[in-house]
Formats: C-alpha cells, structure tokens, sequence
C-alpha cells in the first residue's frame, strides 16, 4: 500500500482535541440538541461569517475579468491579460482550447454549463498558486492532423487544482483519456462528467483503435467527490466486404474508468466509477462461392472500474465501481448452411485491478454556488448522518492531506476553521444560509474553501466533501 494510504497514526491532525491550534477561533461548545436552540444556532452562523469576514479583510484577491460570450481565442485573451490571482467571468460562449500556465486563476462559468472550450491545460504553478475551474464544458473536436490532446490536462502543479461541475468528453478519434493528471499533487474534482473515448477504426491515427479512459492519473495525489467517470468502450471488430482478400479490425477490450500509476493515490466519495464496454467480435465473411474467407471471432472483455496499480493509493466512500460489460461473440463461419450458434463472448471487466481501500462511514456531503456577489447570502446545504453534529471548515488556502482514519482528505488549508452550524435532521439535510461581507478595499474577487465535517455522539470527527465559492463584487 502506498504510505499515505495507511491510517493516520493518533494524534488525528482533523481532531481539535489532539490538535488544539487548529481549532476554529469562533468555535462553540457542541451540544447534541442544537437545533432545538434558535439562538445558539444564529451564532454559529454569525460566528462562521465573522470567521470568514475577518480573515477576508487580509486576504484580497484581485481583479474580475468578464467574458460575455462570444468565441474563438476570446477567453485565452482574458486568460493571458489576467494577473495571478486574478478571476475570469465567462457569460457562456463556444471557444478554442485554453491554457492557465504558471499562475492562479479562478474562471467561473456563470450560468454554469453554458460556455464551452475545445480543450483545457493547467500546468506549471507552484505550491502558493491555486486554480479553480467552474461550470465549463470541455470537448476537445477530432484531429484533423493527427496530433491529438486529452480533454483535460493538469500537468506539474504543485499549487491546488480544483475542477467544479466540469464536464469532459472525446469523441474519437481521441487516443488520450478525459483527463489526464501528471506531476500535480494537490488535485480535487466535484461532481464532474468525465467520458473517455470510445475506439473507432480511422487511418488518420491507429491509437484510437484503442478506447480511452476516463482519468488517467501519473504521479499525481487526486480526490473525487460525486463524480461520473466513464471509460471508453472497445473497438468491435471490423471485415471488408469484398468477396476476396478481406482485411480485418480485430476487436478490443474496453477502457478502465480510471487508470491508477503505481507512484499516484486516488480517493472518491458518492458518484459512479465505469469501465468501458467489451468490443463485439468478427463476424465470419465468406467469398462469393461460400468458401469461409474470415472465421468468427470470441468478444472482447470489458474495462476495470479502477486499474490501479500495485504500490498506488486507492480509497473509497459510496462509490458504485463497475466494471465494464462483455463484449458479443461474432457469428461463425457456416457458409453453406445455418449457424449453429455464436462465438463466445468477452469477460465482464473487474470492480478493480487491485484491492481498493473501503472507507468506513456514509458520504457526507456539502452543496453550494460557485459564485456569489458580496454582500448576499451563501446558501449552503450539508448532507450527513442523522443526530450527527454538521461543521463547516473554511479557509483562503487549500491543501490536500489524506487522513483516511477519517473518512477522506483534508483540503481546506492549514489556517483554516470549524464552526458547528446544527445537528442533521432525521432527512439528513441541513440548509443555512451564511451572511457574505463585501470585498476588502482595492478587491474585486475572492475565493472561500469550505468542506464538510461532521461530529458523531462518541466524539468521532469525520471529513466530507468540499467546495470552492468564488466571492465577486456586487458589480460584475
């Protein structure tokens, strides 16, 4: 197992009692009835917004950047004018590929879904940067030159990446997954699509003979929260009609839903890990004087769910992993007379290569806008166990520290708070709505990383999902 897969070794570094400089500076006493208090309730929120108020005022980001809509290199134009730290605001459009190299951006989607790029690269920030990506859908078009690029390509960053409500997918011919992680340590994904290529037979590029998977990961340290990965299915297998020398496209197994390096550590919570469907196989072809020419061939099996390799980190919480379906046999070759049955099929694809770490506890969730004008209320909505007390952490760093003892990682960052805010109802929904203050003087944006946490009735602190909200002015 990889080391930081293994349980976090007492004092937990997310349990304010054995860590007395984390706890948060507003934090109450946590009673097991806190919702039959009213008052004490109003302040814990009041106490989270102070939280949040105070540590703005030293914290401001920069300048706001609109984009409304449009196309072409209009984005990566903003993208390139914008200082670090800065954040681009896009009003939909249909743009090429762009690039964040070097430098923290927040981009925003606002409505999100509605702006498009053919394709997206961050690379190259260092440990004090971060990135946020918000709303976009990435669809990289087929190559017309046979130099082909992933969806989505985070590459040497030691700075946080965070990719919210992102949706990715190729359509072949690809020859690279959805997303590809490389050399980038801080990485996290909530509730993103992620569909890997399925195989095509093309002679522009012989590697999209090959399906795709959805996440590839190389050296890279990535957590999913209610993600939907997919991998893509098998190429089925392909004869030339003529009545002589017929060529044929062999089938091919489908594509595993994530692929896992031995030197990388995956974790999800909620969402669906798939492997790609088994290719069909061959159907027999005959010449014109009923002699066989091609014999059927067996199916192709289907992807793993999660291929990850011996020595890698993989850990899960409520993930459905499934490997991916068998491919159909093809027909025999019976030229002079009925079939007498098919060719075998493929083998159903794994749950996973190798054993997958099983995180202990329910997903525990929390739910909020990517962008809120200053000033307005942040409506948040935590999802949890019943009884169990909901923390909201917050923080203007993030970080990424597995402490799988507690059921996930860490990634608000080390100046970050908790605040308790209520006890989860018997629905196992709590929604409050927190105060924003306006940006400190000379700012136009900033970014809050909240996460989820939760206090059961022995005391037990357990880690949930995150969120990035990006704060505007009133303004934009």
């Amino acid at each position: 197992m990889h080391p930081e897969a293994a349980v976090h070794p007492s004092p937990n570094p997310i349990d304010p009692r054995s860590r007395p400089s984390l706890r948060p500076r507003f934090e109450c006493a946590v009673s097991p009835a806190l919702d039959d208090r009213p008052r004490r309730r109003r302040g814990f929120l009041v106490a989270l917004a102070l939280v949040m108020a105070t540590t703005a005022s030293a914290r401001a980001q920069s300048a706001v950047h609109v984009v409304s809509g449009g196309g072409g290199d209009t984005l990566q134009l903003a993208i390139d004018a914008a200082a670090s730290g800065d954040t681009v605001l896009v009003h939909g459009g249909d743009f090429g590929a762009i690039r964040i190299v070097g430098k923290a951006l927040t981009i925003v989607s606002e409505p999100s879904q509605s702006t498009r790029v053919a394709g997206l690269r961050v690379a190259n920030t260092n440990a004090s940067q971060r990135t946020t990506i918000a709303g976009l859908r990435v669809v990289r078009p087929a190559s017309t030159d046979g130099f082909l690029f992933p969806c989505v390509e985070i590459d040497q960053c030691s700075g946080s990446v965070r990719l919210d409500s992102l949706q990715a997918s190729l359509p072949p011919p690809a020859g690279h997954p959805a997303l590809r992680v490389t050399r980038s340590t801080d990485v996290a994904l909530f509730e993103c699509t992620l569909n890997g290529a399925s195989a095509v037979v093309t002679t522009l590029n012989p590697a999209a003979w090959t399906p795709n998977p959805g996440v590839t990961l190389v050296s890279s340290r990535v957590a999913a929260y209610d993600c939907v990965v997919t991998g893509g299915r098998g190429l089925d297998g392909v004869t030339t009609s003529p009545c002589s020398n017929p060529f044929v496209f062999s089938n091919t197994n489908g594509a595993a839903g994530v692929v896992v390096d031995a030197s990388s550590t995956w974790c999800s919570t909620g969402g669906s890990i798939t492997g790609g469907a088994g290719g069909h196989g061959v159907d027999a072809r005959c010449n014109c004087f009923t002699a066989a020419l091609v014999s059927g061939t067996a199916g192709s099996n289907g992807g793993a769910g999660i291929d990850n390799a011996l020595g890698s980190s993989s850990a899960r919480l409520g993930t459905s992993i499934t490997g991916g379906a068998a491919g159909l046999g093809g027909a025999p070759a019976f030229c002079s007379g009925p079939a007498a049955g098919g060719m075998p099929a493929g083998a159903a694809g794994s749950a996973s290569t190798n054993p997958v770490t099983v995180l202990s506890g329910a997903p525990l969730r929390i739910s909020a806008n990517s962008i809120v004008r200053a000033g307005q209320p942040l409506s948040l909505t935590l999802q949890g166990t019943p009884g169990d007390v909901a923390l909201v952490g917050q923080s203007f760093e993030a970080r990424w520290l597995p402490v799988f003892a507690s059921s996930g990682v860490l990634l608000v960052g080390p100046s970050g708070r908790r605040v308790p805010v209520g006890t989860f109802p018997a629905s196992g929904a709590l929604t409050i709505a927190v105060p924003t203050s306006l940006t400190p003087v000379g700012a136009q944006s900033t970014s809050w990383y909240l996460q989820a946490f939760a206090l059961d009735s022995l005391g037990t602190l357990r880690v949930g999902d995150g969120a990035v909200v990006t704060i505007v002015d009133p303004m934009f």
